[in-house]
């Protein structure tokens, strides 16, 4: 009976450690997020606000971490359980450290490396920190991976040579994955779009949001992201409309084939008035008109828009406004008709 009063007592003071770490966490975390955080924002250094932005949120695991090793330690555990959770306690210590290490070069670059390309004036740089951010990640889970894997007994060094240089060259001669390396290259060095452009490519439109080593991602029009493998970009035609210096449009409009002739020279008119007088056009307009469809007389319009970020705005201001300048002149559009004429 005793025992089992001891055991339960042991349990409740490792339940009272870990709240207690917990408990000083998060009032640590209060600290540095209230009292702290003011202290370094009066700072004009930089290191104090990486350090501290860095910091917060891994020591929070890490004193948490720290009480449940306390806890465990007044636990009567067999050696095979007590080694196992010893082993899951340093694996969540390793990882923790280089998440801290992870958090503190990407605030690094937030600080420093990104108002450094915001001052430069070519693009490579903006293009190059998203790679370079992921690259660093990348290493670092390799490097935790590798420790965690010592950890639990294995020999990397071995496992690693045991892949010899045939196993490493057949990993790197995949198709695919060295096509899209050679396709973010490639969108690197010729540039032909930046992020922030909108592009035509493979039937989507859309604005470049990202270009990474092996992909690049666009918001097309309709509000969707896009995900587009490197090699399918560099083996395609690419249209970038933000370099275009004016953008063409061509429209057709159909009027019933009752418009007698001075409706359609008052339309061609009224229209040719509406694309001069728009703040997103280059010119006069041209209207034509081009021939007589089987069930309309074809207006064929050609305006160019000088600000092709204001694209869709232009032809919406446009086109409203030659709607209602024919609702008012009394010029009526066509719609599909077919007349019979019976003869008795």
């Amino acid at each position: 009976m005793e025992n089992l009063i001891s055991s339960y007592g042991n349990y409740l003071y490792a339940l009272l450690v870990i709240i207690i770490f917990t408990v000083s966490a998060q009032i640590l975390s209060f600290i540095l997020n209230g009292f702290v955080k003011k202290l370094v924002d009066k700072s004009k250094a930089k290191l104090d606000d990486i350090i501290l932005r860095s910091l917060e949120r891994p020591m929070f695991y890490f004193l948490v971490l720290v009480g449940v090793y306390f806890g465990f330690s007044f636990l009567s555990l067999s050696g095979k359980l007590s080694g196992f959770l010893e082993n899951i306690i340093s694996i969540l210590f390793i990882i923790d450290f280089f998440y801290f290490i992870i958090l503190f070069i990407d605030v690094s670059i937030t600080y420093y490396l990104k108002p450094f390309a915001n001052r430069t004036k070519t693009d490579l740089d903006d293009n190059l920190i998203p790679v370079i951010r992921k690259v660093v990640k990348v290493v670092l889970v390799i490097f935790a991976l590798i420790i965690i894997l010592e950890k639990f007994g294995y020999d990397v060094t071995s496992l690693v040579a045991g892949l010899g240089i045939g196993g490493l060259a057949f990993a790197f001669a995949a198709k695919d994955m060295i096509g899209n390396l050679f396709g973010g290259v490639t969108i690197f060095t010729d540039k032909p779009f930046k992020v922030g452009q909108l592009i035509k490519i493979l039937g989507y439109t859309g604005t470049v949001k990202e270009i990474g080593l092996r992909t690049t991602k666009i918001l097309t029009l309709d509000g969707t992201n896009v995900i587009i493998p490197n090699s399918k970009i560099n083996n395609d035609v690419v249209e970038n409309v933000s370099m275009e210096e004016t953008r063409k449009v061509k429209l057709n409009l159909n009027l019933a084939y009752n418009t007698k002739n001075n409706k359609i020279k008052k339309a061609k008119e009224l229209i040719n008035k509406i694309i001069e007088k728009n703040e997103y056009t280059t010119q006069k307009g041209s209207v034509y008109f081009t021939g007589f469809n089987e069930s309309s007389l074809n207006l064929l319009i050609i305006y160019r828009i000088k600000n092709t970020k204001k694209l869709l705005l232009a032809k919406d201001e446009i086109h409203l406004a030659i709607k209602e300048a024919f609702e008012k002149e009394k010029i009526e559009f066509a719609y599909p008709t077919q007349t019979l004429y019976l003869k008795k």
